[in-house]
């Protein structure tokens, strides 16, 4: 089993425009046999974790889920990816235990900081909040409010 953690730090300007600046994930996997694998890895998770977040869209028509397949999803370009991803790896010393997976755990926790500065909170009693958002350009609200035009956000995945 695999443990990871993100802190992620999202810039949004007047117009509505999302800068992801920093991405600081932390990784325990267990024994590692080739850090530098799980490094590549997790920055991988990164990327597919942002694009997610500013460019991943689930749309429904008639009750159904318009998209097929995840090759109609992009996935970030060089000018919209983090300007910064560290990775820090937990040691492991005690190499009687399993390892642990490397290829997904990564990728839960980046996507969720990186939308809540559109996140609207319930209204009339309601117990579900409202996501603002779609940074195509179709309907791109901006911050509820402008102490959150920077956040930096702590997720956790297992």
């Amino acid at each position: 089993m695999s443990y990871a953690a993100a802190v992620v730090e999202v810039v949004v300007n007047d117009k509505g425009d999302l800068t992801i600046m920093c991405v600081d994930v932390a990784f325990d996997c267990g024994p590692q046999v080739n850090p530098e694998r799980i490094r590549s890895q997790l920055e991988g998770a990164v990327l597919m974790g942002a694009s997610l977040a500013t460019l991943g869209e689930i749309t429904f028509k008639n009750g159904r889920v318009e998209q097929n397949n995840f090759d109609a999803f992009q996935v970030t370009r060089i000018n919209a990816a983090p300007r910064e991803i560290r990775v820090h790896l937990l040691p492991a010393s005690d190499w009687s235990l399993p390892l642990g997976g490397v290829g997904e755990p990564g990728f839960p926790p980046i996507a969720p900081p990186c939308v809540m500065p559109f996140l609207q909170p319930p209204v009339n009693g309601s117990a579900s909040c409202r996501l603002a958002i779609s940074l195509r350009g179709r309907e791109a609200t901006g911050p509820l409010d402008a102490s959150l035009s920077k956040l930096v956000v702590v997720i956790v995945s297992i």
